[in-house]
């Protein structure tokens, strides 16, 4: 007559001990949450708050404003149409079509648009 053999502990040991294990695991898994929680507080929500507002100052321009543009032409606003902003560069009044993205600063906005212009 075959012989009986305890199997339990090559899988698991058992309720106790994978209860004992899954705790453990929780518990290694924790710093690595804490960590991307950090990292979410100290990197992610600042940059959609910056993002928020450089769309703010964007969609906020209307003609008259001074403004430059991320290649470095000064110019005031002439014109705004959809996405795209017509400029007039001192001191010859050369006029510019360029794009919203384009903007870098508003003269009376605090805000700069540093980011890289859409294709």
């Amino acid at each position: 007559m075959p012989q009986s053999c305890d199997l339990s502990g090559l899988f698991g040991g058992g309720a106790a001990s994978s209860t004992a294990e899954g705790g453990s695991a929780l518990g290694g898994m924790l710093p690595l949450l804490l960590m991307l929680a950090v990292f979410f507080v100290l990197m992610i929500l600042p940059q959609r708050r910056r993002q928020k507002k450089v769309k703010e100052m964007l969609d906020a321009i209307k003609a008259g404003d001074k403004i430059k543009t991320i290649g470095g032409f000064y110019g005031k606003v002439e014109m705004v149409k959809d996405d795209l902003v017509v400029i007039v560069c001192d001191p010859d009044g050369t006029r510019m079509t360029i794009s919203k993205s384009a903007v870098a600063t508003v003269q009376n906005s605090e805000v700069e648009n540093d980011a890289e212009p859409s294709n």
